[in-house]
């Protein structure tokens, strides 16, 4: 009888800590998973950013300058500039 309980009292503590294992466990995952929806928003925020400075570039531009650079990036844009009037 005296085994029965030792072996009773070990399942219960393999148990419980077990649920604490699967509670850091899934802490850790739910981390994970908004820390990537952060990046998610981080990103899309600068790809609206990125956008906003690409149009408004081509706006500032004479339609020769918008034709050669309409298929470009903003970094790409200044690149090319500097290499045309530096």
């Amino acid at each position: 009888m005296r085994c029965a309980a030792q072996a009773r009292g070990r399942h219960k503590e393999f148990s419980s800590r077990k649920e604490k294992n699967m509670s850091v466990k899934n802490l850790f995952q739910l981390n994970q998973l908004l820390m990537l929806l952060e990046m998610k928003d981080k990103f899309k925020k600068h790809m609206d950013d990125m956008l906003d400075v690409r149009c408004l570039m081509l706006v500032t531009m004479t339609p020769e300058l918008q034709k050669q650079h309409e298929d470009m990036v903003a970094y790409e844009m200044i690149q090319n500039l500097k290499e045309i009037y530096e």
